[in-house]
């Protein structure tokens, strides 16, 4: 049984390396980051440390890109979109589930929840401060 938790490790921190060296073209090129957001996740069965980069395209829409790390030292992609101060995403493969957030009114925390579905289930919430 601790081989196959330590191969589903290994698998998704290999397709997490594949997948955030083509995670740039959410993003366009000559967009601007306008903002970067550290913090913590908190779930039923994963803790750990956040990071959200936000950008502002060149037709005023933001988008923003992001990882959750673990405390196993597994990284899961996120990424989605801002609009106003709400906070909507997705985890990039081989993750599966959803997150949410809030940016308060100035502009310096996001606080939010999330849901994975999978390889393993997990719900929690997560916070991050601007830097």
């Amino acid at each position: 049984m601790k081989n196959v938790h330590l191969m589903r490790i290994i698998l998704i921190v290999f397709a997490s390396t594949l997948i955030g060296c083509a995670s740039s073209e959410y993003v366009p090129k000559g967009s601007k980051k306008i903002a970067t957001f550290e913090g913590t996740f908190s779930g039923t069965r994963y803790n750990g440390r956040c990071q959200i980069d936000i950008f502002e395209l060149a037709d005023g829409t933001q988008r923003f890109e992001g990882n959750f790390v673990g405390e196993e030292m597994v990284t899961v992609f996120i990424r989605g979109t801002i609009i106003g101060n709400q906070a909507t995403g997705e985890f990039e493969a081989p993750a599966d589930g959803s997150l949410s957030g809030t940016r308060a009114a100035d502009g310096n925390q996001i606080k939010g929840s999330y849901q994975l579905t999978t390889p393993d289930t997990d719900k929690g919430t997560w916070q991050a401060t601007q830097k």
